[in-house]
């Protein structure tokens, strides 16, 4: 019995991994976040920013992009969680790096590889930087935002701009027209979308193209709705937000665009969780919502204000790293789950995908077997 209740607690206490939803605020030069479930907000970067607007994350390595128009530069910075007063908090570290200056930039996701992509409205292209040079440029360890003048930050810029790929433009096709929000998909095989503000078949179409293939030629997926904003991707629908009012989905793999809600004011960025939820800024509205993502069935839902901020515009999700709980591990070592040790012909535990072994990797499975077994 003392196993069983030993086995109970453990599965009490396990711990998802964190989820913090990023917000950025133009109008107050910052960036705000949220921890889905707490009930405030907190600042996490505020000095080194003058107009940030779109950003994209690269959850393998800890690194948050920032499009700053207001100082015609993208940034980035590295984060991580602590433990404060028995609370997890996000919190970035190492400064922001300047990785491209000159440039007015307001969309950008980031792929599976971690390759940074992003859309410029006024020259119509679709641009990407490398992961491998993201990864050069992130092993600097000098800071290049400060107090200082930009004109003096100028000066003293030690960081190579790095090589830009353009990805589409708009004299190789006619499907991009001052693209404005990207999404890109998770998988080698998946897609990335864009949508146009101008022409581009129709003034507020979604555009898609090949992940893997870019010679192919993108292709149309409809008309959203004219001066579409935010595009955001589930695990099988495209969301996106209008000027005002819609948020619209439709399939990834294609098919009818459906009005998902109308009762926002002016919707601007969104971004998925990655379970079931799509959070929306609402710019004027003051506050974040969220709306059902992976509907089988696509339709009007009802729409959820999750926490109020001022003037949210750009919207991005941070998983952070999972953090197995003091109880399960104690559990786990007791029965040798964590152990990686090797065996004596020689033999070691199986790594899995993300790196963890086999063994402790047994995690919640483990528990509720040993529990039926139990009972």
């Amino acid at each position: 019995m003392r196993a069983l209740s030993m086995l109970l607690v453990a599965v009490q206490s396990l711990k998802q991994p964190d989820n913090y939803i990023l917000v950025s605020t133009p109008s107050r030069s910052m960036i705000t976040v949220y921890q889905p479930g707490g009930n405030r907000t907190q600042v996490l970067l505020s000095k080194g920013l003058v107009e940030p607007y779109g950003m994209a994350i690269d959850d393998s390595n800890g690194r948050l992009y920032i499009a700053d128009p207001g100082a015609g530069q993208i940034l980035m910075t590295k984060l991580k969680t602590i433990t404060e007063g028995g609370e997890r908090k996000l919190q970035t570290h190492g400064g922001l790096i300047s990785i491209k200056r000159g440039v007015q930039v307001r969309n950008m996701a980031c792929d599976f590889r971690g390759d940074l992509y992003f859309s410029d409205e006024a020259k119509n292209q679709i641009l990407r930087i490398s992961s491998g040079q993201l990864d050069m440029m992130a092993k600097s360890e000098q800071p290049v935002v400060d107090d200082r003048p930009q004109e003096e930050l100028i000066g003293m810029e030690k960081i190579p701009d790095p090589r830009i790929t353009t990805v589409f433009t708009r004299p190789n096709t006619t499907m991009i027209s001052a693209p404005g929000g990207i999404a890109v998909d998770a998988t080698v095989d998946g897609f990335m979308f864009w949508a146009n503000k101008k022409e581009g078949e129709t003034a507020g179409s979604l555009t898609r193209a090949l992940l893997g293939n870019f010679s192919a030629a993108p292709e149309s997926m409809g008309f959203f709705g004219e001066n579409t904003y935010g595009v955001c991707l589930t695990h099988n629908n495209v969301f996106t937000t209008s000027k005002e009012k819609h948020i619209r989905a439709i399939p990834k793999r294609g098919g009818e665009s459906h009005i998902i809600t109308e009762s926002l004011i002016t919707p601007r960025g969104c971004a998925f969780d990655g379970d079931g939820s799509v959070y929306v800024a609402d710019w004027t509205g003051n506050a974040v919502y969220s709306v059902p993502g992976n509907m089988l069935k696509l339709g009007p839902q009802n729409e959820t204000k999750v926490f109020e901020v001022e003037a949210p515009y750009g919207m991005a999700m941070y998983h952070a790293p999972e953090q197995k709980s003091s109880t399960l591990a104690s559990v786990e070592s007791a029965v040798g789950w964590g152990s990686t040790s090797s065996s004596s012909s020689g033999s070691s535990s199986a790594t899995t995908l993300d790196g963890r072994s086999s063994a402790a990797g047994l995690g919640v499975t483990a528990v509720l077997v040993t529990l039926v077994a139990l009972m």
